[in-house]
């Protein structure tokens, strides 16, 4: 999605910080809300400006997966 000549993505979303659910519960959305808005099967400029408004998130940690 596009915004003010930026672009949203979910790889936008992870380099600041968030997982898609973690930045639905931030705005009060459900995570397949946002997930769709992202995609492009739905259009939402409310989600996307709070998304935009999400201050840095440094904290973000992916689990390793483990094989067995």
């Amino acid at each position: 999605m596009k915004t003010q000549g930026n672009t949203i993505t979910k790889t936008w979303l992870y380099n600041h910080g968030y997982t898609i659910a973690g930045a639905a519960r931030r705005i009060g959305r459900s995570a397949a809300h946002v997930n769709m808005v992202l995609s492009g099967k739905r259009e939402s400029g409310e989600v996307l400006r709070a998304l935009r408004q999400l201050p840095f998130n440094p904290n973000l940690q992916f689990r390793e997966r483990v094989t067995r």
